[in-house]
C-alpha cells in the first residue's frame, strides 16, 4: 500500500499514532483500528489519518468500503479527501488540468458521501468537520449552462455549527481548515480569514490554538508574496512587518502559547501544531530570534503543512535546518 512517490518527507511526521494507524490499516485489521481509534483525541485521529493517506495509491480501495462502522467511515473519507488533493496537485488553480480538476472534485464527492455516513451516527466526533472542510475545498460547485460557476457554502456552515454543537474535544485540525477556507485564495477575504482565526483563539481549549493565528497570519504574508498583484497593496502590507504593532501582536500570540507550552492537559499533536506554525511563520518573516524556541520544540516532526508552501518538494527538510542555522542552532537529521 506504499506510495512510492513520497521520498522526501516523512508524511508520517514521526508521528507514533501515524505509525500505529498505517500498520493496522496495512494489515486490514479494522476492529483493532476501531479501537485504537477511540482512544484518541479528535485532533490525534485527524493527523494521524492525514498522515497515512499519503502512502495509500489513490487509484486502490482502502479495503474498508463497505463497512459500516462511523470510524471507519471517517478513516475512509479523509483519506479520499488527501486523494483528492494529490490528484488535483499543489500549484496555484490556473496551473492545474481540467482532468485533474474533474477527478479531484469526485473524490472530495465521495470524501464527503463517506463522512455523511459518519455524520449520522457520530456527530459529536469532531475529527469528521477537518476533513469535511478540506473536500469541500474542491467541491460543491454548480455550473449553470449560462452564467460563471459558484460555489455552494451550506456544507461548511453546516459543520461549522455541528463544531460548535458539539461536547467532545475540538479538532485543531478543523479550525485549520476553515482558516484555508476563508482565506482570500480560497472562498474568503482577508478580513474573513483574521475573523475567523480570532473566533477561534477567543474561544480556544488551550494555548496550543494561539497557533490558528500564526497560520492566518502566515497565510496573509503568503497571499501578498504569492496572489496579491497590486503592488501598492502590496508594499503597504509589507511596510507593517517591520511595525511595532504587527510585531507586538506576534510577541503577545507567542507568549501566550509559551508560557503554557509544557501544560500537560494539551493533546502533545496540538503542541506540535502550534510550534510548526508559530516557527514556520517567524523564519518565513526572517524572525530567527523568536522562531528558535518553536524550531527547537518540534525538532525533526515538521508538518507537511505550512511547510510545503513555497518550498520544493523535496527541499523541506534542508530548507528547515537553514532555518534552524539561522536560529544559532545545529541542523537535526530527519530519519
Amino acid at each position: 500500500m506504499y506510495d512510492p512517490n513520497h521520498k522526501n518527507f516523512n508524511h508520517l511526521e514521526f508521528d507514533d499514532n501515524a505509525r500505529k494507524l498505517m500498520s493496522l490499516i496495512d494489515t486490514q485489521n479494522w476492529a483493532d483500528l476501531i479501537t485504537f481509534y477511540r482512544q484518541l483525541h479528535p485532533s490525534e485521529r485527524h493527523h494521524a489519518i492525514d498522515c497515512c493517506s499519503y502512502f495509500i495509491k489513490t487509484d486502490k480501495d482502502v479495503g474498508c468500503e463497505d463497512r459500516p462502522e462511523p470510524e471507519l467511515k471517517i478513516l475512509l473519507g479523509g483519506i479520499y479527501a488527501r486523494r483528492a488533493f494529490i490528484t488535483r496537485g499543489f500549484g496555484r488553480g490556473d496551473e492545474v488540468e481540467e482532468e485533474q480538476w474533474l477527478k479531484a472534485q469526485n473524490l472530495s464527492a465521495r470524501a464527503q458521501e463517506f463522512l455523511d455516513a459518519a455524520i449520522q451516527k457520530t456527530p459529536e466526533d469532531t475529527a469528521i468537520y477537518g476533513f469535511y472542510i478540506l473536500a469541500d475545498l474542491l467541491s460543491g460547485f454548480t455550473e449553470p449552462e449560462d452564467g460563471d460557476p459558484y460555489k455552494d457554502h451550506n456544507k461548511v456552515d453546516k459543520c461549522v455549527q455541528l463544531i460548535k454543537a458539539s461536547t467532545q474535544p475540538p479538532n485543531i485540525f478543523a479550525a485549520q481548515a476553515l482558516n484555508l477556507y476563508d482565506s482570500p485564495k480560497w472562498f474568503g477575504s482577508i478580513d474573513r480569514l483574521e475573523e475567523t482565526a480570532n473566533d477561534f483563539i477567543n474561544t480556544a481549549p488551550n494555548a496550543a490554538w494561539m497557533g490558528i493565528k500564526a497560520q492566518a497570519l502566515y497565510e496573509i504574508w503568503y497571499w501578498h508574496v504569492a496572489f496579491e498583484e497590486d503592488k501598492k497593496v502590496r508594499q503597504d502590507f509589507f511596510n507593517t512587518l517591520d511595525s511595532a504593532p504587527y510585531k507586538k501582536e506576534l510577541e503577545d500570540l507567542q507568549a501566550i502559547f509559551l508560557k503554557d507550552s509544557q501544560n500537560p492537559t494539551i493533546p502533545e499533536i496540538e503542541k506540535i501544531f502550534a510550534h510548526n506554525h508559530f516557527a514556520n511563520l517567524f523564519s518565513r518573516l526572517t524572525f530567527f530570534k523568536q522562531a528558535r524556541p518553536h524550531l527547537q520544540a518540534m525538532d525533526k516532526k515538521a508538518m507537511y503543512y505550512p511547510w510545503s508552501l513555497g518550498i520544493p518538494y523535496g527541499k523541506t527538510y534542508s530548507t528547515i535546518n537553514t532555518h534552524r542555522l539561522k536560529s544559532f542552532m545545529l541542523p537535526i537529521r530527519f530519519s
